[in-house]
């Protein structure tokens, strides 16, 4: 399948594998975009955790919060 909203294709993982948990690295703003759409558009995904060096001077930090990504440096 292809997200004409995202512009990223999508798959639906098997039921069999249950769910995938990813961390991401960079939290600006393609990495916001790419949470986003994990979070929304990838069914089967997980994002648990992120990194970025400028975590607390970008608001990142509270950003993924929002998000229930608690596990961030």
């Amino acid at each position: 399948r292809f997200s004409l909203v995202t512009g990223v294709q999508t798959c639906a993982l098997p039921i069999s594998m249950g769910i995938l948990k990813i961390g991401v690295v960079g939290c600006g703003r393609i990495g916001k975009l790419h949470i986003n759409n994990l979070i929304n558009s990838v069914p089967g995904v997980q994002v648990v955790a992120a990194a970025d060096p400028m975590l607390d001077k970008s608001g990142a930090r509270e950003w993924l919060a929002e998000r229930k990504i608690t596990n961030v440096s």
